[in-house]
């Protein structure tokens, strides 16, 4: 990858934890697509150790997009509202 390929691949990794708080599930299809091309990238370039952690995050991300469709992972709970005066 060029340095242009790389930039891109940031850039389009940086909103997917904002993606995630909003609890929008294309967080895990941004996460598995950025980890495989920065997996390919740091494989290719003499770096197998953050080749193989993009590896594991790559596959945790397809896990995430698959528990969040079977809804395996529950929603959290918000905290109940008092309503009576501090």
């Amino acid at each position: 990858m060029h340095l242009s390929m790389t930039c891109l691949v940031a850039a389009v990794s940086l909103p997917a934890p904002s993606i995630n708080n909003r609890r929008i599930r294309a967080c895990f299809a941004t996460w598995a697509a950025t980890n495989t091309a920065w997996a390919f990238y740091d494989l290719t370039h003499g770096l197998p150790t953050q080749g193989c952690l993009m590896c594991v995050y790559a596959g945790l991300a397809v896990w995430g997009w698959t528990a969040w469709r079977r809804r395996i992972v529950p929603a959290p709970r918000e905290a109940p509202v008092s309503r009576t005066p501090a």
